[in-house]
C-alpha cells in the first residue's frame, strides 16, 4: 500500500470517527471537520489517481456518491451535514479499495452497502431494545391498513420494472455492467415516486402496466426477469416490510413538552393537536422527515403552548436516527475489510 493511500485512510477514519461523535452528541456534522477534510482529500485523490491512470474511476465515484448524498437531502431523508460525510468519504478513500472489485464504474457502492447494513442492524437492534427491555410496543400495528401496503408495493413493482426493461433498452452495456447502481436508483425512485399523487390514479398506472406487457412481449427482458431482476423486487419487499414493522413501528417516542428543543421532528399527531391553538409560531402540520426540524422559535413556541388552553405535558416526537454514525461505523468496516484483503491477498 502506497504512502498516499495511507494519508488518505487516516483522514477519512479521523473525519469518521469525529463525525460519529459529534452526531450522536449534538446530532450534528461539523463543517469545520468535513470541508477542509474534502478538499485535502479530493486533491490528494486526484493527483494520485492521475498518476496511476485511473483518475476517470475516482472523479466517477466522487461525483456518483456526492450525487447520491444530495438526493438523499433533496428527498429529505438526511440532513446536510451527513450529503457532505459521504462526499468526504468519496473524496478520501483510496481507489484500489474499490476498483475492479465489481462489474462496471461504481465501486464505491459497496461502501453504500456496508452503511446500509449497519442501518438496518441498528435500526433491528433498537426495535429490540424497545420491546424487550423497555416493554414499548410501539406504535399499534393494527392501526395500519394492509392494503394500503400492498397498494404502496405494487406502485413500487411496477415503476422498478419499467425502468429496468427502459435500461435493458435503451442503455443496454450500461445496464449489464452496473447493475448495483441500476438496483440503488431503482429502490430510491421506488420508494419516493409512489408518493407523488399522480400515481393513485389508473389511468396513469394502467398504460405503465400496459407498455410494461409490450415490452415483455417484444424482447428478451422476461428471460432477465427471471433469471436476476426478480431479486430486486424482492430486496424492495424485505425493505418496505422492515420499514413497516420496525421503523414505522418504533419511530417514535414521547418527551416532556418542557424538553422540546430546536432540531427534534414532531409526530404529525403532535402537530395536529398544536393547530387547534391560536398560540403564535408553532409549527404547521409535520411531514415527519428534515424538512419539519424544529427552529429555536418554534420550540419556544411550543413551550408557550404547554401552559395554553390546548397544551400538553407531553408530545410525541420522531426518534433521531445518527445517519452520520451509520454512514462513519459502514465507511470504517469497509475500510478495515479492503486493509485485511489486501494485506492477506
Amino acid at each position: 500500500m502506497r504512502p498516499i493511500d495511507i494519508c488518505l485512510i487516516l483522514i477519512c477514519l479521523s473525519v469518521c470517527i469525529l463525525s460519529a461523535i459529534t452526531d450522536i452528541r449534538y446530532e450534528k456534522i461539523r463543517n469545520i471537520i468535513i470541508l477542509p477534510a474534502i478538499s485535502v482529500a479530493f486533491i490528494m485523490n486526484l493527483i494520485s489517481s492521475i498518476i496511476i491512470g485511473n483518475w476517470d474511476i475516482f472523479l466517477t465515484n466522487f461525483c456518483f456518491m456526492s450525487l447520491f448524498g444530495l438526493i438523499l437531502y433533496g428527498t429529505h431523508y438526511m440532513g446536510a451535514g451527513d450529503s457532505k460525510l459521504l462526499s468526504c468519504v468519496a473524496a478520501a478513500m483510496p481507489v484500489c479499495f474499490y476498483e475492479n472489485r465489481i462489474h462496471g464504474w461504481f465501486g464505491e457502492i459497496l461502501v453504500l452497502i456496508h452503511i446500509f447494513v449497519v442501518c438496518m442492524i441498528y435500526i433491528l437492534g433498537e426495535s429490540i431494545y424497545i420491546r424487550a427491555v423497555l416493554k414499548n410496543k410501539g406504535s399499534p400495528i393494527g392501526n395500519y391498513n394492509i392494503q394500503k401496503f400492498l397498494i404502496a408495493y405494487l406502485k413500487g413493482l411496477i415503476i422498478i420494472t419499467l425502468i429496468n426493461q427502459l435500461f435493458w433498452i435503451l442503455f443496454y452495456d450500461f445496464y449489464i455492467e452496473n447493475q448495483y447502481a441500476v438496483m440503488l436508483l431503482n429502490c430510491i425512485i421506488a420508494i419516493k415516486l409512489p408518493e407523488i399523487k399522480i400515481f393513485n390514479h389508473l389511468y396513469v398506472m394502467i398504460p405503465l402496466i400496459v407498455i410494461e406487457v409490450i415490452i415483455l412481449l417484444a424482447t428478451d427482458y422476461g428471460q432477465r426477469f427471471i433469471g436476476s431482476d426478480y431479486r430486486i423486487l424482492i430486496i424492495f419487499l424485505i425493505f418496505l416490510i422492515i420499514r413497516r414493522l420496525l421503523v414505522d413501528r418504533y419511530n417514535y417516542k414521547t418527551v416532556p413538552t418542557s424538553e422540546v428543543k430546536a432540531g427534534m421532528l414532531l409526530s404529525i399527531q403532535s402537530t395536529i393537536l398544536m393547530s387547534k391553538s391560536k398560540v403564535k409560531g408553532l409549527p404547521g402540520i409535520s411531514t415527519e422527515d428534515m424538512r419539519s426540524r424544529l427552529t429555536e422559535e418554534e420550540a419556544e413556541s411550543i413551550h408557550r403552548w404547554e401552559k395554553s388552553k390546548y397544551g400538553a405535558k407531553e408530545v410525541s416526537v420522531v426518534r433521531y436516527l445518527p445517519f452520520g454514525f451509520f454512514i462513519s461505523a459502514g465507511t470504517i468496516i469497509f475500510i478495515v475489510e479492503s486493509v485485511v484483503g489486501i494485506i492477506c491477498g
